[in-house]
C-alpha cells in the first residue's frame, strides 16, 4: 500500500551533481526509485518484480541497476525495504510539520472566543531563562572523507555555472592527499573568475600543490593517495572516466584508478574498454 507523500520537495540542483557520472539510464532508474520511496512512506519494498515492472525493464537489469544504486551509496537496504537517507529525512520534517498544523489548529480551537491579556507596558522586562543543556546543539562531527568530496564536486560545479564543468571525479586526488576543500576552491574561482575555464581539473594541480606550500606545508607534503578497489569502481564509472579520457588522454587520475588504458597494469575491465571503442567505431588491436 502506498501510504507516503502525494508530493514532495525536489532539490534539481543537488540530483543533478550528485549524479554526475553516472549513466543516462541509471539516473532515471534513481529518479523513478526514489519516488517509489517516498510514495511508499521511506520504504520501498525490496520486491525486484513490482519494481522492475514499474520501471518497465527485466529482472535482470533492475537487478543490475539496483546493484549500482546501492554501491554508489544512493539507496540502502533496510531488512526487506530499499531506502533512501535524504527521504527519510524529508518524510520525518513533512510528518513533524503536519502534526505541528494539527496542534496549531486544535489550540486554535480551543482557546476561541477567549481574549487575551491586557499589555503593561510598565512591567519591568526580565531576561529570558537560559537554554536547558537538553536544548543545546551537540557540536557537529566534523565532515568525512567522502563528504568533502561531494561538497568539492558540487562547488567546482557551481563555480563552472553556466558553463558545463569538466569530469569533477579528478577531485577525489586531492581530497585523497588530505588537501584542504577551501584552499582548492580559492585557486579554482581565482583562476575561473579571471575567465579561464580549463576544461581538465588536473590543469589546476600545480597551483592547488603550490597554495598548499604557502599555506599548508604540512598537507602539501601529505602522503599519495591511495588507489581505489578496481571491484568497487561501477560500470557506469568506468565508462564515464574512459569517454573523458578519450577526449583527454594526458589526464586519466591514474593517482586513483591506476594506469591509463593501453598501459601495463591497467585495472579498467577490458570488456568496458571495448565497448567504449566499439561505440567511437574503433577496432581493439
Amino acid at each position: 500500500m502506498m501510504n507516503g507523500l502525494p508530493y514532495y520537495k525536489a532539490y534539481p540542483r543537488d540530483f543533478i551533481e550528485g549524479t554526475i557520472g553516472m549513466s543516462f539510464e541509471l539516473k532515471a532508474a534513481y529518479r523513478l526509485v526514489l519516488d517509489l520511496i517516498y510514495m511508499q512512506g521511506g520504504n520501498l519494498p525490496d520486491d525486484a518484480r513490482y519494481i522492475s515492472g514499474l520501471l518497465g525493464c527485466t529482472l535482470r537489469k533492475w537487478n543490475s541497476l539496483r546493484g549500482e544504486l546501492i554501491s554508489l551509496g544512493k539507496i540502502e537496504i533496510n531488512g526487506e525495504f530499499l531506502t533512501n537517507k535524504r527521504a527519510i529525512i524529508e518524510l520525518e520534517t513533512a510528518r513533524k510539520y503536519t502534526e505541528k498544523q494539527s496542534e496549531n489548529r486544535s489550540s486554535l480551537n480551543k482557546n476561541k472566543g477567549l481574549k487575551s491579556p491586557p499589555i503593561n507596558h510598565t512591567e519591568p522586562y526580565t531576561e529570558p531563562e537560559e537554554a536547558s543543556a537538553s536544548s543545546v546543539r551537540a557540536p557537529e562531527a566534523p565532515p568525512t572523507g567522502g563528504e568533502k568530496l561531494v561538497s568539492l564536486r558540487r562547488r567546482i560545479v557551481a563555480e563552472y555555472a553556466p558553463s558545463l564543468p569538466p569530469d569533477t571525479g579528478y577531485a577525489a586526488v586531492w581530497i585523497g592527499q588530505g588537501y584542504d576543500p577551501e584552499i582548492c576552491m580559492g585557486v579554482i574561482s581565482g583562476i575561473v573568475q579571471r575567465g579561464r575555464k580549463p576544461a581538465t581539473l588536473k590543469y589546476f594541480d600545480s597551483a592547488i600543490h603550490d597554495a598548499h606550500q604557502r599555506k599548508a606545508p604540512a598537507i602539501a607534503q601529505a602522503k599519495p593517495v591511495t588507489p581505489v578497489d578496481p571491484a568497487k569502481v561501477t560500470p557506469s564509472r568506468w565508462h564515464k572516466l574512459l569517454d573523458d579520457w578519450h577526449s583527454s588522454p594526458k589526464d586519466w587520475p591514474s593517482a586513483v584508478y591506476g594506469p591509463a588504458p593501453g598501459e601495463p597494469g591497467c585495472v579498467c575491465p577490458q570488456e568496458i574498454i571495448d565497448l567504449e571503442n566499439e561505440r567511437r567505431g574503433k577496432v581493439a588491436a
